[in-house]
This record gives C-alpha cells, structure tokens and sequence, in this order.
C-alpha cells in the first residue's frame, strides 16, 4: 500500500514526532525503532548514538513516518485519555 502525503503534511509529521517522542516510554520507543526495523530501511543508517538510536528521517519512506506520527498520536491520546480520567474520578471522590 501507497501513502501519499503531502510534502507540508510529511514536514508537519516529523514536527509532531519529534515534539512527542520524549512524551512516550521507553517500551513504546522500542516499538517505533521495530516499525522502523521492519521498513525495509538499511540497517546501516540505523545509528547507536549516545544512549539510544538514531534514524534520519530523510532515511525513512514517507509511509513509516506516517505510521510512526500515527503511533504516537495514538499513545499520546491514551495516556492523555488515561489522565483525564484519573483527574476526573480524584474530583469526585474528593467532593
């Protein structure tokens, strides 16, 4: 299957991700670096940089970036969801 995207949406995409993926664990990190594994990317062009691995993004198929934006987005809703709920029963239960 074919992802088209635009060039502006690919740009707004890598923005997201790299504005979120400090925001996810290290578990759901391990599950990107798998998506970017399984993408048919050069191994080569994944590095071991400091205390974690790097990617280019002009490396990746603009399909992976959106999976990988669409993952994030994903997790981010779930824990936001998650959160939202826990506020929301600390209310009631602290009326």
């Amino acid at each position: 299957m074919t992802t088209e995207v635009s060039k502006q949406d690919l740009i707004d995409m890598i923005m997201y991700i790299k504005q979120t993926v400090a925001d996810v664990s290290l578990q759901h990190r391990k599950e990107i670096l798998k998506i970017i594994q399984s993408s048919g990317i050069n191994d080569e062009k994944i590095q071991t940089k400091g205390g974690g691995t790097q990617v280019k993004f002009r490396d990746l198929p603009a399909a992976t970036i959106v999976t990988i934006a669409k993952f994030l987005k994903e997790r981010i809703t779930t824990k936001m969801d998650k959160l939202a709920t826990l506020v929301n029963e600390t209310v009631v239960d602290g009326e």
